[in-house]
C-alpha cells in the first residue's frame, strides 16, 4: 500500500509511519504464512497505530484486511486474543475509544 504523509509531521512521528509501512509489508508478505487469526491481530495492532496518528484512513484499511484475513475475526477469534494477552486487551479498548470518538466527532 502507498501512503502520503500530509501537513506537518514531526521527524519522530514520520520514523513511526515508516516503521508502520515496513510492518504493514512484512504483514502482506507473511499472508500465506501465518495463521489467520494472528494475521488479522497484526493488522490490528498496525491500525491501533495508524488511529493513533490520527490517520483513521489507513487504519480503516487495516481493520478491513483484519477481516479479509480472518472473516468474523471480530466476532470470534479477537474475544481469544484479548482473554490470552493483556496488553492486547488495552489495545482494543484504547482503538475502540478512538473508533467510537472518530465516529461521533463525525456526525455534528
Amino acid at each position: 500500500m502507498t501512503h502520503k504523509l500530509y501537513g506537518d509531521v514531526s521527524p519522530e512521528h514520520q520514523k513511526l509511519a515508516k516503521d508502520l509501512i515496513e510492518l504493514e509489508e512484512i504483514l502482506d508478505e507473511k499472508n500465506l504464512k501465518l495463521p489467520p487469526d494472528r494475521l488479522a491481530k497484526g493488522y490490528v495492532c498496525v491500525a491501533h497505530d495508524w488511529f493513533s496518528l490520527g490517520s483513521e484512513d489507513t487504519g480503516q484499511i487495516l481493520i478491513e484486511k483484519a477481516e479479509k484475513a480472518c472473516p468474523n475475526y471480530f466476532k470470534n477469534e479477537i474475544y481469544q486474543h484479548i482473554k490470552e494477552d493483556k496488553e492486547y486487551d488495552f489495545l482494543i479498548k484504547n482503538l475502540s475509544r478512538n473508533i467510537i470518538l472518530l465516529l461521533s466527532e463525525e456526525q455534528f
